[in-house]
């Protein structure tokens, strides 16, 4: 499947005006990142790479920046952090309006940071369900063949007027060996597998930090890395008042047409709600194809050098 780049500093790339200015590599002003509005980390790591919001992949955004979705590090919420926030929070918490549903950023608890804690308003003594959560956000990943799509990246940086329809190609195995005249390069994809290791822990330690509390965890990913996921875990389940653990996907508002800016990743497209022991169980519960050919037949040799067949 090909993959492009979709945003570049915060900007779509798949409009044609005003074309997205690069900026290069190493230079002595840090660009602030419009979703964290800090300086862009990708720009002021010691050792700077392009600052690529999200790519598409199979049409679909993948993000690939940890700044990107709802970062708990922002200075400040902008108004679509603020309406992502209260799409997830209809789902954590059906019925209660905004105005009665809190968060705090970044709490540090037993070794480990929070991203948000949400809770409902005391006075409202929601009943529906768990009225406090903990909330973990991420947006996507990493992806393959990097090297490609900086050379890609860089090659728009030094045209002599760069512009959004070029950055935006689709980086397939034919487009890339004319474009680059070489057979060597590998395309580009996405690896959502990495990030999902690294939510495995934080889901159970941070689960158990919420049930001690009388809380629920809920994890927010994008719309990939929750079709992902729930490969691992293929449970369905709607909301229901004894939930331990939500798995939460958020996805692009294509309801209007694209314009300039980032792309919207503002409403809850999927989700699905389960105890923690039935999240542990489906994770033990893996299931091999009947026709798996096995593993221990075959042709061995003994480490004094002789062979035998199983």
């Amino acid at each position: 499947m090909p993959l492009s780049i979709a945003e570049y500093l915060g900007y779509r790339t798949d409009v044609k005006s005003p074309n997205i200015i690069p900026s290069e590599l190493g230079g002595s002003i840090v660009p602030t990142c419009p979703f964290s509005g800090d300086s862009c980390i990708k720009l002021q790591n010691s050792n700077p790479s392009h600052p690529i919001c999200s790519v598409r992949f199979n049409s679909q955004v993948f993000i690939v920046c940890s700044n990107r979705l709802i970062p708990a590090q922002a200075q400040a919420l902008s108004p679509s952090h603020t309406a992502a926030l209260a799409s997830i929070a209809n789902a954590l918490f059906p019925g209660v309006n905004a105005k009665n549903i809190g968060f705090r950023r970044q709490i540090g608890v037993a070794g480990l940071y929070l991203d948000y804690v949400l809770t409902v308003n005391p006075s409202m003594k929601f009943s529906q369900g768990p009225s406090r959560v903990i909330l973990e956000i991420q947006g996507g990943g990493e992806t393959s063949n990097t090297g490609t799509i900086t050379r890609y990246v860089n090659d728009w940086i030094n045209q002599n007027n760069p512009t959004n329809e070029f950055l935006c190609q689709e980086l397939n195995a034919k487009f890339l060996k004319t474009h680059l005249n070489t057979n060597k390069i590998g395309s580009p994809g996405i690896i959502p597998n990495n990030a999902w290791k690294r939510q495995l822990d934080q889901i159970i330690k941070k689960s158990v930090i919420a049930k001690q509390f009388s809380g629920g965890f809920a994890l927010v990913m994008g719309d990939l890395l929750f079709k992902y996921v729930r490969k691992s875990i293929p449970i369905q389940k709607s909301y229901f008042s004894q939930w331990e653990v939500a798995l939460i996907g958020v996805s692009e508002d294509t309801t209007n047409a694209p314009v300039s800016g980032s792309i919207p990743i503002t409403h809850v497209s999927e989700s699905t709600f389960m105890t923690y022991a039935e999240f542990m169980t489906a994770l033990q519960d893996f299931s091999i194809p009947s026709n798996t050919s096995d593993p221990f037949a075959g042709k061995y040799t003994t480490l004094s050098n002789s062979s035998f067949t199983i």
